[in-house]
């Protein structure tokens, strides 16, 4: 007799994304707060407090608004919200303050001192490893 097990693969597949994705986003977050540090870019530390992480069930980004600009204390402005995120296929890691894109991109007036797409860069050489260890577990949980 066959057994179509088709809809239990793809619900395994789908949780090890999902946390996968988890992974990567808090990997990420970290390797941006390393990078932050490691650049100087530290005053009162109200950027690298600022890091967020949006991803299943993880929603930091309040949270983490409210410590920087504590912190800061020297006016520093939110960042404009981004669009919402559908959570369960997507995460967003990036800063609450407003100055953090001047950072990253520079002005005409400062050079760009980047550091999220550095940190980008370094854990998309562990992303795939991350996702594809989430991913078997979750497929040898189901099997």
């Amino acid at each position: 007799m066959f057994h179509d097990h088709f809809n239990l693969a793809h619900e395994a597949i789908a949780a090890g994304v999902k946390k996968g994705l988890k992974a990567v986003a808090f990997a990420l977050q970290e390797e941006a707060i390393e990078k932050i540090t490691d650049l100087g870019l530290v005053d009162t530390g109200a950027l690298r407090l600022s890091v967020f992480v949006e991803a299943d069930g993880v929603n930091q980004r309040d949270m983490q608004l409210a410590t920087a600009l504590a912190v800061a204390k020297k006016g520093a402005m939110p960042a404009m919200p981004g669009k919402p995120i559908d959570t369960d296929v997507q995460a967003r890691v990036g800063v609450c303050v407003n100055y953090g894109i001047y950072l990253e991109m520079g002005t005409v007036h400062m050079p760009a001192r980047p550091f999220l797409a550095p940190a980008a860069y370094t854990v998309n050489v562990k992303a795939q490893d991350l996702m594809a260890r989430f991913v078997s577990a979750e497929i040898r949980k189901a099997a």
